[in-house]
């Protein structure tokens, strides 16, 4: 027969292995048999938050607070949920507890650090807890870490940097510190920084934090593809309806060209950008398009204003078509962004 040391020991090592929906199960099972055992309620919260579900995690840890005040485990655990939810200032004042319950822990001064950052009333504070990270735990990658998110919370690039890179030199494989140098010395190189997630990812692939910067660079990169159309016909239109080339009787007229220019760029552009990226960051990305009904109504928004861009080229000084082929182009691009951005809303993605 099994005891609460049992199912503590199960869903430990289920969390461990990322196998959250398993440990969500498990750890349900043994709440049925102990619903008043903190440790359960904190892997419970854990179990619920890596699933997604912060909203549940905070209020399992809040259970966890009722029912042992003075374990720094439950509000930490009730930190992190209250972070994730976006309630920084509430999350600061949960770590302070963990704290004031753990002072020679340095964990617990990375926990503040990382809280307190995001809002600049208390940046301070985050940069003075993360400094006593490091005084607690000099060899300790984490420490060094929250130093350099603190660093650049504060727009000290150069200390971040360092920070960064000293983590890394106790702890090669520390996947924070790789994916946040990443994206500092990465700049508007989009390739140097995929290179630095993708490494990332291969160390912790279900990362909420890495998998968000492979959505974002997934978002803005159909964005910018949407985009280009329109700006396409900002020189394609005026050139297909006062067209000299045409006059003289040229039989490929300049908006033709234009056309054929414009749409030649974008491909390379869009070819250039996928060839480059980690093929690991392309499969992220192209199941977050797959998942996302809006995406994917940019894409065939930008596959047909491609095309519009091609008729219209190649229909100079045909004022009705170029016109209707015009508004045809931008109504579809304004109903697929506003699908878009409703999907985004509704799923509570802000970026």
């Amino acid at each position: 027969m099994s005891g609460p040391a049992d199912h503590r020991g199960r869903v430990a090592l289920l969390l461990d292995l990322g196998r959250y929906v398993e440990a969500r199960a498990a750890v349900e099972r043994a709440l049925a048999e102990s619903p008043d055992d903190p440790a359960l309620l904190v892997a419970y919260a854990d179990a619920l938050a890596g699933t997604g579900d912060h909203a549940s995690a905070l209020a399992s840890a809040g259970r966890a607070v009722a029912l042992a005040p003075d374990d720094p485990a439950a509000h930490r655990r009730r930190a992190i949920a209250l972070a994730r939810l976006g309630d920084h200032a509430d999350a600061t004042v949960a770590a302070r507890q963990v704290v004031r319950l753990a002072p020679e822990d340095w964990s617990a001064h990375t926990l503040l650090a990382t809280c307190a950052a995001e809002d600049p009333a208390t940046r301070e504070e985050a940069w003075e807890a993360s400094g006593r990270a490091v005084t607690l735990g000099p060899t300790v990658a984490e420490a060094h870490a929250a130093v350099g998110f603190v660093a650049t919370r504060r727009g000290d690039r150069a200390a971040a940097v360092r920070a960064y890179r000293a983590a890394l030199a106790l702890k090669p494989d520390h996947a924070t510190s790789i994916h946040n140098l990443g994206l500092l010395e990465g700049g508007t190189d989009l390739a140097r920084v995929a290179r630095g997630v993708a490494g990332a990812l291969r160390l912790e692939p279900q990362n909420p934090d890495f998998r968000a910067t492979v959505d974002r660079w997934t978002w803005r990169t159909v964005a910018g593809a949407w985009a280009a159309p329109l700006a396409a016909l900002l020189v394609v239109v005026p050139a297909s309806l006062d067209n000299p080339a045409e006059q003289a009787g040229s039989s490929f007229p300049t908006s033709a060209f234009s056309a054929v220019l414009l749409v030649g760029v974008l491909a390379t552009w869009w070819t250039v950008t996928l060839v480059r990226l980690p093929r690991g960051v392309r499969r992220r990305g192209a199941a977050y398009v797959r998942d996302d009904p809006g995406l994917l109504a940019m894409l065939v928004a930008t596959a047909l204003g491609v095309g519009g861009v091609l008729l219209i080229g190649f229909s100079p000084r045909e004022g009705p078509r170029v016109v209707l082929t015009t508004v045809v182009v931008l109504a579809v691009h304004l109903a697929t962004l506003t699908a878009a951005l409703v999907v985004r809303s509704r799923r509570g993605v802000v970026r």
